[in-house]
């Protein structure tokens, strides 16, 4: 049946879709619209349009009103109305746009090509979704995104090199940082011992820090090593004898 008028009417048109969802729908020819609304977007035959260049300003601003007053409210809350509420925002950006546009008089036509397919022009025989030309269309664009991710697969980056990477220069940096710090780039002649005349030079301290389980905490690193590493602890006290 017309889902305008109810009447008997069970032949489909490729120009006949829903402009929300471009589902196919059963218009009969006496209510044949510009644009066409399903059983599920029927109650936006009034606010949502796709081409909005054939509306004049004050009745944008109504359209407008209309989404954001009466229609965006029924579906603020719940997940399940997530992508209604994703694609009235759309709308009203869109007619946003349009309103600046009129305001600038830089109104242009909105009819990129046919609602099925999205050809410009179409022969008619697209039937949308459920066609082999949509089909065909979404595969090479697949098949597009495909090859642009293999080239930038292939591209390689510009590498700094060895020596001038970031991660190099500031090990650089801490170790003449740590140089500086325990006085090691002083002359042989410092430290001497005057009465043997070997160098002595005195001890350095340095602090490393590492992970370490909570259990651990408070206990000696002997017993540690005892308890958590069994595979090195077989002749841990022999070790420990001969140094």
């Amino acid at each position: 049946r017309c889902v305008y008028c109810a009447g008997p009417y069970d032949i489909f048109h490729p120009k006949n879709v829903c402009t929300v969802c471009r589902e196919p729908t059963l218009v009969c020819t006496s209510c044949n619209y510009d644009e066409i609304h399903c059983r599920n977007h029927i109650q936006y035959k009034t606010c949502y349009f796709t081409d909005l260049s054939r509306f004049r300003k004050e009745e944008l601003v109504t359209q407008l009103h209309e989404i954001e007053e009466i229609h965006l409210p029924k579906v603020s809350i719940g997940r399940k109305f997530k992508q209604q509420r994703k694609t009235l925002h759309k709308q009203c950006n869109k007619i946003r746009a349009k309103l600046v546009a009129k305001n600038n008089n830089d109104d242009n036509n909105d009819d990129a090509g046919c609602r099925n397919c999205g050809a410009n022009p179409c022969d008619g025989a697209c039937w949308g979704f459920h066609s082999l030309k949509r089909k065909k269309i979404l595969d090479d664009n697949e098949n597009e995104e495909k090859k642009k991710k293999v080239l930038q697969q292939h591209i390689k980056k510009p590498r700094a090199r060895r020596n001038q990477r970031q991660s190099k220069q500031d090990l650089r940096e801490r170790s003449l940082l740590e140089i500086k710090t325990l006085g090691l780039a002083q002359p042989a002649k410092c430290h001497r011992d005057p009465t043997t005349g070997i160098r002595v030079p005195p001890p350095c301290v340095r602090i490393l820090r590492t992970n370490a389980k909570g259990k651990w905490c408070g206990q000696s690193l002997l017993k540690v090593i005892k308890e958590e590493f069994m595979n090195v602890t077989k002749d841990f006290d022999t070790i420990l004898k001969y140094g």
